[in-house]
């Protein structure tokens, strides 16, 4: 299977009321965005291990082997399921960091999956290429993306292909250093979902509008305003222009250290809420309770909760050694462990 890009997908919480083939335009342009950059969870320690061992212990255990060089950059993968090989990657770097490429084969298909990034400096792509081969070498799928500047290194446009044929258009316009206004089109769909961005003095985001657009309208979808203190964002408030016209808000709080210390989500009666618990400078301990497992944008998503009636309890635990390197993330729903990842370092 072709993973062109590898991103986060964040499902709509609206019902529209528009024309079938309107609305899964829209819907697809939805599932093709990045995440909002204002995204603000710690995210797993990437441990800096020559190699890593992890076992991921879920039923039957699942283990990754991890090489790495000199620089901390991956550079091989073997993946394990129930103690049989499943899958070998291996990544090369460029010196200069103006490529980076990665190649996987699952061995009981001998299906190869292959990517390379082009960039015009380090961390800003200008070209991405898939491919995906059968056993015999045939090619079965392909990807691309390709990304333009202006002079002053703003992204101005990216076009991503299928099998060598455009798929999806983005454009964006600024106002000074600022992002104004991004709009983004499936190739023949007539309608395009459009971005509007409006900041402070400050040059902090305060509020994006969300438009659906086709010949024959312009709705706006979605409101979002942000609220900051002190350089950190402390509040969204999402409020839904079509029906049903809901409004929910998330509230962030922070220790004296600024790092994320609690969150909180409400919808109508559902909620969820957080709290970071920190030992030193490292993550310990994520707390949460909630009442729903409907997905809040940006609620720390708890993807495989049961269904249940009443407050369910959500723990995720991390374990470090005497390096400070994580060497185990727990995940526990009540007293149930769900999930444990062990990583065994070589250094």
């Amino acid at each position: 299977m072709l993973q062109l890009f590898r991103i986060f997908i964040i499902p709509s919480l609206m019902s529209l009321f528009l024309t079938a083939s309107a609305q899964q335009s829209y819907q697809d342009i939805e599932n093709l965005l990045e995440i909002d950059p204002t995204w603000v969870y710690p995210q797993d320690n990437v441990t800096k291990a020559l190699k890593q061992i992890i076992m991921l212990k879920n039923g039957a255990d699942t283990v990754t082997i991890n090489r790495f060089d000199a620089q901390w950059r991956k550079i091989y993968t073997k993946s394990f399921s129930g103690n049989k090989p499943e899958s070998i990657t291996t990544y090369v770097n460029s010196t200069d960091g103006k490529t980076w490429s990665w190649r996987s084969q699952r061995l009981k298909d001998k299906t190869v999956w292959t990517s390379k990034t082009t960039y015009r400096s380090v961390g800003i792509p200008s070209k991405l290429y898939n491919m995906d081969y059968n056993s015999k070498g045939d090619t079965i799928a392909s990807g691309s993306a390709i990304f333009d500047y202006d002079a002053k290194g703003k992204l101005l446009q990216r076009r991503d292909y299928r099998a060598g044929k455009l798929s999806l258009q983005r454009n964006y316009r600024y106002q000074g250093l600022n992002l104004v206004e991004m709009t983004s089109q499936l190739t023949g769909s007539v309608a395009k979902k459009r971005m509007e961005y409006n900041y402070n003095a400050n040059g902090r985001l305060v509020e994006t509008r969300e438009f659906f657009v086709n010949p024959k309208e312009n709705t706006l979808m979605r409101i979002i305003q942000y609220s900051w203190e002190k350089g950190k964002l402390v509040e969204k408030r999402y409020k839904n222009e079509m029906p049903p016209k809901k409004e929910y808000n998330f509230r962030y709080g922070y220790d004296d250290k600024g790092r994320i210390s609690t969150y909180e989500a409400k919808l109508d009666t559902n909620f969820k809420q957080a709290k970071f618990i920190y030992e030193g400078e490292r993550l310990k301990e994520i707390e949460m309770q909630f009442n729903s497992k409907t997905f809040f944008p940006d609620a720390l998503p708890v993807w495989n909760a049961d269904f249940f009636k009443g407050i369910m309890i959500y723990r995720k635990i991390y374990s470090y050694n005497e390096k400070g390197d994580m060497i185990m993330a727990e995940q526990f729903y009540g007293n149930r462990i769900e999930q444990r990842f062990e990583y065994v370092l070589t250094y």
